[in-house]
């Protein structure tokens, strides 16, 4: 349900949520990204994919 939601960089949700893991998990840590990405990556979409999208994206780092 999350692939190919919000790609920017070629990482899509999905991605995002596998780096958030793998960082909980002792992985590589994943990096944070401005807020004003957002308004490019959830234009268009409809609210559930959009709230993925917003939830997937760390702005606080």
């Amino acid at each position: 349900m999350t692939r190919g939601v919000g790609v920017r960089d070629g990482a899509d949700v999905h991605d995002r949520l596998v780096a958030w893991l793998a960082e909980i998990g002792g992985g590589a840590a994943a990096g944070a990204e401005p807020v004003d990405v957002l308004p490019g990556l959830v234009a268009g979409e409809e609210l559930g994919r959009a709230r993925l999208i917003v939830a997937s994206v760390d702005v606080d780092g």
